[in-house]
């Protein structure tokens, strides 16, 4: 989910500041409230998700999750090459 007018970006696992983008405050209290205990243990609980806190203890079952780099600004610039392939791999 985007919410640009309201200067935030946020996914399941993570979360970010739009620069520039209007209504700072309230953007830092969305931003402060997706980061909490509560909400980052329902995001581990609920959806299987990584915490973005290092202080909280991942919750999974079995071996470890494990953990890749992800390179946003070259998937960024390869958009349309990776939509390409995924629409080749959903068929």
């Amino acid at each position: 989910m985007i919410y640009p007018e309201e200067g935030t970006s946020t996914v399941p696992d993570g979360c970010a500041l739009v620069k520039g983008a209007p209504h700072e405050a309230n953007a830092k209290l969305f931003i402060d409230f997706t980061v909490s205990d509560d909400v980052q243990n329902l995001i581990m609980d609920q959806f299987c998700r990584r915490t973005v806190r290092k202080d909280l203890q991942m919750k999974t079952a079995g071996e470890e999750m494990k953990i890749m780099d992800f390179d946003l600004k070259w998937a960024s610039a390869h958009q349309d090459e990776i939509l390409a392939l995924w629409s080749e791999l959903i068929r």
